[in-house]
């Protein structure tokens, strides 16, 4: 099997290229809720309350919560940058909202699996195994195919 490296970095180069505004704008958003949450006691509240909503009503908060910003706000950019054609709206946004659902309830039960596994404490000993389990485990044999 030939692999063509120059066809593979070229469309590697073209994806980075595409998405390098969405990535940063994503992680910019990112880092000012960290910066929020750590230094702006004011705002503390306001994630004490999406916490408790996490805590009380558990996988159905994960499937919403995933279901709207990995689904339906995706949906919409698409839709509204012309990506999704007028005719299959429907079908496309029942798809985004349930397959993002899901895989939110299924991120949500590999996190608790792990805590089990190795604990819910944020020290190293706790955090490298997580890490390891979901970098090498779960994205390349459940996440990314």
């Amino acid at each position: 099997m030939h692999i063509d490296w120059d066809r593979v970095v070229t469309s590697g180069l073209a994806g980075v290229k595409r998405n390098l505004l969405p990535g940063v704008a994503l992680q910019v958003f990112a880092l000012a809720l960290v910066l929020l949450y750590y230094f702006s006691p004011g705002a503390r509240p306001g994630f004490e309350t999406v916490a408790g909503w996490k805590t009380q009503f558990g996988f159905a908060y994960s499937a919403l919560a995933t279901a709207i910003f990995g689904g339906i706000i995706p949906f919409l950019y698409l839709w509204a940058s012309g990506a999704i054609k007028r005719d299959r709206w429907r079908g496309e946004l029942l798809f985004y909202v349930l397959f993002w659902g899901y895989r939110g309830v299924e991120v949500d039960l590999f996190y608790r699996l792990q805590a089990y596994w190795f604990g819910d404490g944020a020290s190293f000993a706790v955090v490298l195994p997580k890490v390891l389990v979901d970098q090498f485990g779960y994205s390349v044999f459940i996440a990314a195919p």
